[in-house]
């Protein structure tokens, strides 16, 4: 089942102002110089954790490096209507191109898995 609703990217600057537990500990990992992490709401709940690297626009890529969406929110869109906001804000800082660098955070998943699940 899909979700109408919009979402929202709140950039975080720090983690420990995050209530979900999971969310904060995946956002605290995901602080690189280079990264970038965001907070995804949904209906005022916190749905989900994109984190980018925001390398300088337009010679270098804008890369995906973790998208992560709270368990009781997963099938139901919102991992898509993460990307589009994604290409949005790619677009609107100079983005000519977006990759897929994803770097799992344990070690229950590889790299390969989770660029399979992208390209779903």
């Amino acid at each position: 089942m899909m979700l109408n609703q919009e979402i929202e990217l709140r950039k975080i600057n720090d983690p420990k102002l995050i209530q979900n537990d999971v969310l904060r500990k995946r956002a605290a990992r995901g602080f690189a110089p280079i990264s970038q992490p965001f907070l995804v709401m949904y209906d005022g709940t916190e749905a989900a954790l994109e984190v980018l690297d925001l390398y300088e626009p337009p010679d270098k890529p804008l890369s995906i490096y973790q998208i992560y969406v709270d368990e009781k929110l997963r099938e139901k869109g919102i991992g898509s209507k993460i990307l589009i906001k994604i290409e949005e804000f790619g677009r609107g800082k100079g983005y000519k191109k977006i990759v897929l660098r994803p770097k799992p955070l344990d070690k229950s998943t590889s790299a390969l898995e989770l660029t399979k699940w992208y390209q779903r």
